[in-house]
This record gives structure tokens, C-alpha cells and sequence, in this order.
């Protein structure tokens, strides 16, 4: 990769870089001490050694700082790490035959710590609005990034992120949606100008506050010991469209 790349993309530079290192690490392989080899000093690979296999192996696809931080801290594929004070020093050999460096580690966290960034940038958000609105006014009340949600879009909250910046909280909402506020909500159905089930209705594709014409709305339930039902966590009830409550969002991605 050029440096210019990782000029521009320096966080995806990073993240492939730390790919490439984890491909190429290799475990730890026990070897027997000589009187060379007491303190593991010969067993370090030179910076050369590093460089030839940097080249053979692709290592030209690495960043310049990052290989470079890579010879400088000599990280050892194949060092082996003995304990001063310990019968290794002694000239024994290590009992495990796979031993992971800090160096490991670190690269390891750091991997794990990428994947765990990138997923949740990637984890939408709901709300549901503070301001009240009718049935022919819910399709235009999300904020900008958002559009009024079908449920089968929010049906699973853990699996999303509430806005508490822009949505309505209780005093235990903490970062997760509040239980028992009802909004309109979208329901994947085909527009109905009349319909008494909830999950139906849907004021005409929210087109009308006609009072004779009924929507959809759903909140969390607030009692636990509730049977189940198809939509659980949620609640529907139906409401004439000229009912004025609030509207759930969803972001657009």
C-alpha cells in the first residue's frame, strides 16, 4: 500500500495493516537451549532477516511506519522468552510449546477492538419523537437521517441504538428506549382507509387525519409478566388519524 493511501484512509490502513501482522503470525515452537541460545538471544531474527522476509512474504504491502516500528521493536516470530531466576535460565526448556508474545496480544486487542468500531458505526438508531404529530403528518416528522419506521425495522431493540438526543426518555431510560410511549409506526401493509386491527390500519398510508380512519401505533410494554405475543417487546393499539401523539424514526442507514 502506498503512503499516500494511508494519508487519505488512515483508519483503514491501520485495520488491513493489523490483518497482514495476524496473518503472519505464527505460534512459538520450543527449541533446546545451547550455551548460545541460554538467554534467547540468538533465537532473535535480525532486521534484515526481517526485511528479506518482509519482501518474500509481501511484507511491501505493510505502511513504512508500520514496518518500521515492526524491525525497530524487533518483534520475534520465534523468540523464546525466558524467566530470569527461573530453571530456564538454567538452561531448560520452556514446557509449553506455544507461547504468545505480548506483541500477540496487543495486535489481537487491537483487531478485536476494530471489528467491535466498525460494528457498531454500522448499528442504526431509533427514536421515537417528542414532538406530537397526526396520521397524515407522520411520514415527514423523523429528523434529517431518518424516515418514519416499519416495525420490522426496530422489532428487535438490542440490536439497535436509541437516540436519547433526539427521542423521548424516562428517568430509567438510561441509553435505551422508554417503555410506554405510544407512536405511529409504519406496518409493511398495503394502505387501508378503514380497518379496525391494529397492524392494519394505517390512516391510508399516512396520508390522512381523517377521524372516521384509523392508524397503528406501538410502545414497549411496561408490564414484564405480559403473555406473548407476535410482536412482543411491543404493543400495538389502533387510534383515529387525528390523533396527535408522537412518530417512531428509524436512520435512513
Amino acid at each position: 500500500m502506498s503512503q499516500d493511501r494511508h494519508t487519505q484512509e488512515p483508519a483503514a490502513g491501520v485495520f488491513l495493516d493489523t490483518l497482514t501482522l495476524l496473518a503472519e503470525l505464527r505460534p512459538f515452537r520450543s527449541v533446546k537451549p545451547t550455551a548460545h541460545t541460554t538467554h534467547g538471544a540468538s533465537l532473535q531474527p535480525s532486521r534484515r532477516s526481517w526485511q528479506e522476509r518482509g519482501k518474500r512474504d509481501g511484507g511491501e504491502a505493510l505502511s513504512p511506519a508500520l514496518r518500521h516500528s515492526l524491525f525497530e521493536r524487533n518483534l520475534s516470530l520465534g523468540a523464546k522468552i525466558y524467566i530470569p531466576g527461573s530453571d530456564q535460565e538454567k538452561g531448560g526448556v520452556m514446557k509449553r510449546s506455544r507461547i504468545w508474545s505480548a506483541k500477540h496480544l496487543a495486535l489481537g486487542l487491537l483487531l478485536v477492538g476494530s471489528l467491535v468500531s466498525a460494528a457498531e458505526a454500522k448499528s442504526r438508531k431509533f427514536y421515537r419523537t417528542k414532538e406530537s404529530f397526526d396520521g397524515s403528518q407522520a411520514l415527514t416528522a423523523c429528523a434529517r437521517g431518518y424516515h418514519m419506521t416499519s416495525l420490522w425495522e426496530i422489532h428487535e431493540p438490542s440490536t439497535l441504538i436509541y437516540d436519547i438526543k433526539l427521542g423521548e426518555v424516562r428517568d430509567d431510560s438510561g441509553s435505551g428506549p422508554p417503555e410506554g410511549f405510544l407512536g405511529w409506526i409504519r406496518t409493511g401493509n398495503t394502505s387501508i382507509s378503514n380497518s379496525g386491527i391494529p397492524g392494519i390500519a394505517n390512516c391510508s398510508a399516512w396520508t390522512t387525519n381523517a377521524g372516521g380512519i384509523n392508524g397503528t401505533m406501538v410502545q414497549l410494554g411496561t408490564d414484564w409478566n405480559d403473555s406473548s405475543t407476535a410482536i412482543s417487546p411491543w404493543q400495538a393499539l389502533l387510534f383515529s388519524c387525528d390523533t396527535f401523539t408522537g412518530v417512531w424514526c428509524v436512520s435512513n442507514k
